[in-house]
């Protein structure tokens, strides 16, 4: 029953229920701007953290997150064109976060962030870890341990443009309209497990 009022309906079939069924559709459904869009951060502790989506001719997207220990708030965001790995590590070492979790695939870009002493945590990669990153997302909003600010207008529309493609028999989204997605669910992958441990205290 915990795990049914927790995890999206397809997920808990899946998981629970031994029914696979095809996804469509939007990817984060979940997410609804009457739940989780806010305008002031509540008073609290928070960390400062980022994730780093890097692009040059795609964006690059670094959200702006503040993390209790319980849940995230994604404050702000930073989303430009035409930045080279270098430019996206001066920007995101300006910024003092404590701790941040970029692209696990751009070595290039951690290096360089590395060299400007940014705080670099891992991030896990390979196969399957897209779709895990986007179930925990989902699962987030889900338990409302998840929330944007109402300034972060391309997280916003990607959260309500990242879909699957109609009839493809890939189980991830389109690879479009997600940047700030790709870099919140670096975050959210790394902090997962502390989170649903602290939900569980």
């Amino acid at each position: 029953e915990s795990a049914k009022a927790t995890l999206p309906p397809d997920n808990f079939a899946q998981e629970y229920l031994a029914e696979f069924t095809k996804t469509s559709g939007l990817a984060i459904p979940e997410f609804s701007r009457e739940k989780h869009l806010y305008e002031e951060l509540p008073i609290g502790n928070y960390e400062k953290i980022a994730g780093v989506d890097f692009g040059y001719v795609h964006p690059a997207a670094v959200p702006e997150i503040k993390w209790n220990g319980e849940r995230l708030y994604v404050d702000d965001e930073w989303y430009k064109r035409g930045r080279t790995d270098a430019q996206i590590a001066e920007y995101v070492a300006s910024c003092g976060y404590q701790s941040v979790y970029p692209d696990p695939e751009n070595a290039g870009g951690i290096e360089e962030l590395r060299r400007r002493n940014v705080n670099v945590r891992e991030v896990e990669k390979g196969k399957g870890s897209v779709l895990k990153g986007i179930n925990m997302i989902r699962e987030l909003f889900l338990t409302k341990r998840l929330f944007i600010n109402k300034r972060c207008v391309n997280l916003i529309a990607e959260l309500e443009s990242y879909a699957y493609e109609e009839d493809s028999k890939s189980e991830l989204p389109k690879k479009e309209n997600d940047h700030c997605i790709d870099a919140l669910r670096y975050v959210v992958m790394a902090l997962f497990s502390k989170m649903d441990k602290q939900q569980r205290l």
